[in-house]
């Protein structure tokens, strides 16, 4: 079994405040750790890229289950050890990420959450924070100050020398 460094390090290519780099995950601990060496099975694959296309929708353990043709605590099991974490938090942490990318582009954190699947706001504060370790609203205000003021061009006087 690969050896798990006690905290991972993902990397993005969206563009985000430089607080936001390197984005810290929580400690996989060994016994949730991924259990194969060559990656989930192509079953658990399909069900991750379905979830990945699928997140904003209401998607149920057991049309997941059904997807692998496993029982729905089965499914749970092997989801678990194969990709680290359960399949709930795997598609809670896949619509923050979304939302995240919405919240960059300028929507509001309640406009980002409905877009992103979640009940409602707190619903996605409470998963952004534990995510990112910041709330929407201030990642969202970081994002906003990040991002260069445009200012106008200097006005140029009238060519026939008549104030505009």
């Amino acid at each position: 079994m690969p050896h798990i460094s006690s905290t991972v390090i993902a990397t993005r290519a969206d563009p985000a405040p430089a607080f936001m780099d390197p984005v810290r995950l929580p400690r996989v601990s060994p016994r949730s750790a991924p259990r194969l060496q060559g990656g989930p099975s192509p079953a658990i694959r399909r069900v991750v890229a379905f979830m990945e296309l699928h997140f904003a929708e209401r998607l149920t353990l057991p049309q997941l289950a059904e997807r692998c043709q496993l029982s729905m605590h089965r499914f749970a099991t092997v989801f678990r050890r194969q990709v680290g974490i359960p399949p709930h938090q795997y598609l809670c942490r896949v619509r923050a990420r979304h939302a995240r990318q919405l919240l960059h582009q300028g929507l509001s954190p309640a406009e980002a959450a409905a877009a992103a699947g979640f009940f409602d706001q707190s619903h996605l504060s409470r998963h952004f924070r534990r995510q990112f370790g910041i709330s929407p609203a201030r990642f969202a205000a970081a994002c906003r100050a990040a991002q260069p003021r445009r200012t106008p061009p200097p006005s140029r006087p009238h060519p026939a020398g008549l104030p505009a």
